[in-house]
């Protein structure tokens, strides 16, 4: 399963997204079930590479994909990857997005 979001990571436009990608990747590895990293790699490293700008890719993964970890069961990490990730990318500044995030998750 990682394999395929390193390989995600190698097609990345530019060095800077590559980086905040493998900071993801990073967390991948870490999960603690195969269930887990398959939910961040299919959907959590695709959104991650999606986001439109660069700002929206930092908050993917420092605190997007931190969320998706911690979810308990697999139907709420497809929620948060689904739902919760989807509506921190579409908010329109920084401080929007941090509140999206709730407190004490990171």
């Amino acid at each position: 399963m990682v394999t395929k979001g390193v390989d995600l990571i190698i097609k990345c436009e530019d060095e800077e997204t590559r980086d905040m990608v493998t900071k993801g990747v990073d967390l991948i590895i870490k999960c603690e079930d195969e269930e887990t990293r398959r939910d961040m790699v299919t959907k959590g490293v695709n959104l991650i590479i999606k986001c439109e700008d660069e700002e929206s890719r930092r908050d993917m993964v420092t605190k997007g994909v931190n969320l998706i970890i911690k979810c308990e069961d697999e139907e709420t990490r497809s929620d948060m990857v689904i739902k919760g990730i989807d509506l921190i990318i579409k908010c329109e500044d920084e401080e929007s997005r941090r509140d999206m995030v709730p407190k004490g998750s990171t």
